[in-house]
């Protein structure tokens, strides 16, 4: 008499291949590129320390206030140094930005992320919360509804 196999082992099995084929695909939790939706930012341009942004139908522009580096391990999330220059978002021109609570990771497996509260637009760049991390905030000079 043959051997019969399980259902429940060969549903197992099948979570199981579909589980690895997950993570071998994706790597370590890195997540698809941040599409374009309306919450999204898109960094326009970026020209001495002056970025244009883009985000829920509205052009932001921005002068650098400076750029901090964070670093978890030695200091906890309070700014370490600040650089003389905005870099970051310089890097980032072209390219979709999710909102502040996003999670996704871009194809460098960074989460990058942007935001704005009152007169400041940040921008933030990290691999994971115990690594350190950059964020460089602009005093917002105009915000210009965009028109169809």
């Amino acid at each position: 008499m043959g051997s019969r196999v399980s259902p429940a082992i060969v549903g197992l099995t099948a979570c199981a291949v579909l589980a690895l084929t997950i993570l071998l695909r994706n790597g370590d939790d890195k997540l698809p590129a941040p599409a374009v939706t309306p919450s999204a930012w898109v960094i326009r341009s970026w020209d001495q320390g002056t970025v244009t942004a883009t985000h829920e139908g509205s052009t932001y522009v921005g002068i650098c206030e400076g750029s901090y580096f964070f670093d978890p391990a030695s200091t906890g999330h309070d700014k370490t140094r600040s650089l003389p220059s905005c870099e970051l978002a310089r890097a980032l021109v072209g390219r979709t930005i999710q909102p502040y609570e996003g999670r996704q990771r871009d194809e460098d497996g960074l989460i990058v992320v942007m935001w704005n509260s009152g007169r400041t637009l940040s921008v933030r760049s990290w691999k994971d919360w115990e690594s350190s991390w950059t964020q460089e905030d602009y005093s917002i000079r105009s915000v210009a509804l965009n028109v169809p």
